[in-house]
């Protein structure tokens, strides 16, 4: 006998008589009715912080004052920061007409959107993000010639339609 069939052996003297031993009645088992469909039970939310904001403001209860009515007990909420520097995934322990009591179950640390940039045509523009919105700036004075857009992706699309055509 090798030394995970010994460790595994329920023959041993010296093995303690846990509540689930055959001579203590049935195992508890779940009900029929038990399982439910996540989104029966919780709601996921997703939100940007404020600019300015860190992680650590999550746990005061009035930074939720102004959403708390759409929140329950055990819903989940996604929080990323304004920059995209941090992401954190929150847990709903008590909700409040004036606020929101959580907990923070993971927060993981992410890169900037500002440090970020696409290249775009042969190094002559770059995207970047300021100010809450994407543009596409010329490399060689900053300029910004396209401004506002909501993501980098539309940002560039829009760069690409002032792009003279090939033909």
């Amino acid at each position: 006998m090798n030394d995970m069939a010994t460790a595994m052996s329920s023959s041993s003297p010296n093995e303690p008589v846990s509540k689930f031993s055959p001579g203590a009645g049935p195992r508890p088992a779940l009900e029929k009715t038990a399982l439910a469909l996540f989104e029966e039970r919780r709601k996921v939310h997703t939100c940007r912080a404020p600019a300015g904001v860190d992680a650590e403001a999550l746990l005061y209860e009035s930074f939720w004052r102004h959403v708390s009515v759409k929140l329950n007990r055990d819903d989940i909420v996604y929080v990323l920061a304004e920059d995209g520097s941090w992401e954190v995934e929150c847990r709903i322990e008590v909700s409040k007409p004036d606020g929101a009591e959580v907990s923070i179950v993971k927060k993981m640390k992410r890169q900037a959107i500002a440090q970020r940039s696409t290249v775009l045509g042969s190094g002559e523009f770059v995207t970047a993000y300021a100010d809450g919105y994407w543009n596409v700036l010329r490399t060689k004075d900053r300029y910004p010639v396209i401004k506002g857009y909501g993501t980098e992706g539309a940002a560039i699309t829009a760069w690409l339609r002032e792009q003279p055509r090939k033909g």
